[in-house]
């Protein structure tokens, strides 16, 4: 299965082990720091402007604390270095939890501490934080985003869609959001259509529309408009002709080599199933670079099928056989 993903891969060698893994009950837990696992809150609270000049120093902690961690290890420092680098890791989560403790309200000490536990691998302990911080403001579209992202990554497609859908609802304008369900629905397509979310039809008609949708709010975003003409090709449902408009677009400004050479062959491949041989055969014959050229092979194949020698023909058995 294809691996979403939403943000930039985990330090995953660092082994915090900070959290249980969440369960239906947890997430159906009261709210509050110490219901959602987080520390309980100790001492007096603090007011919002300490509360603020308090993040602004976990930031710079965080930010020192990564470029630690992205550094070429030294291997003169061995496990020691390591060691050393998980320690400062879980000093940092609990201070995150300390703050959030001494400020129960802070929405955005939530947010900052649960993409932190995401940079570090703890999707877990990021759903946890993330659902204590939709407790307290469930109108924040990007927490919703956030959720979707880490289920949609931990092959949990129902719950991802879920979740960008409520994203979507809040904030329609946002494109990020359109492409990342039509990723989902794409990727988890027959899991959906198997526990009865979706039809197949549905399921492919509405990942279309939300590529299509990405597209119409960002435009000049290649990536999305690549991304749907794939879907568009890749769907028995879609409109041959759309779809190779969408490729025809692409091929205009298509970098010379690789890309230009994949978008070609797509435009060959579409006018075959449209019925256009003479078309697709001139696109196909153009030379491409070594990674396509099996490919390019397979479809000149299809459009040019050679007739199998008598020899090589696996006649049946004659019914009455001469004595």
């Amino acid at each position: 299965m294809k691996r979403l993903r939403f943000l930039p891969p985990a330090l995953a060698f660092l082994a915090f082990g900070l959290a249980p893994s969440l369960t239906a009950e947890t997430a159906a837990a009261p709210a509050g720091p110490a219901a959602s696992g987080l520390t309980p809150p100790v001492g007096p609270q603090l007011d919002q402007s300490a509360a603020d000049a308090e993040l602004v120093l976990l930031h710079g902690w965080q930010e020192r604390f990564l470029a630690k961690v992205e550094k070429p290890a030294d291997p003169a420092e061995g496990k020691e270095g390591l060691e050393l680098l998980e320690t400062e890791g879980r000093k940092l989560c609990l201070a995150y939890e300390k703050l959030i403790g001494q400020r129960r309200d802070f929405l955005t000490a939530y947010l900052d501490y649960a993409k932190f536990l995401r940079k570090l691998g703890e999707d877990e302990r990021a759903v946890r934080v993330f659902l204590e911080a939709d407790r307290l403001n469930p109108k924040v579209p990007v927490i919703k985003q956030q959720l979707s992202a880490i289920h949609g990554e931990t092959g949990h497609g129902p719950e991802a869609v879920g979740f960008i859908l409520e994203a979507i609802e809040l904030a329609p304008g946002e494109a990020p959001f359109h492409y990342q369900l039509a990723e989902i629905l794409d990727v988890y397509q027959d899991e959906l259509v198997k526990k009865g979310v979706y039809s197949a039809a549905v399921a492919q008609s509405r990942m279309l529309a939300a590529w299509d949708e990405a597209c119409r709010l960002a435009p000049d975003n290649r990536s999305y408009r690549t991304g749907r003409a794939r879907a568009n090709l890749d769907c028995p449902s879609a409109d041959p002709a759309k779809t190779l408009a969408l490729w025809e677009v692409l091929q205009k400004d298509a970098q010379p080599g690789l890309e230009a050479d994949t978008v070609r062959l797509a435009r060959a491949e579409i006018l075959f199933r449209l019925k256009r041989p003479d078309e697709a055969r001139t696109l196909a014959q153009v030379p491409v670079v070594e990674p396509l050229a099996k490919l390019q092979k397979g479809l000149l194949a299809k459009l040019d099928p050679q007739p199998v020698p008598a020899s090589e023909k696996n006649f049946p058995e004659p019914i009455f056989k001469e004595k």
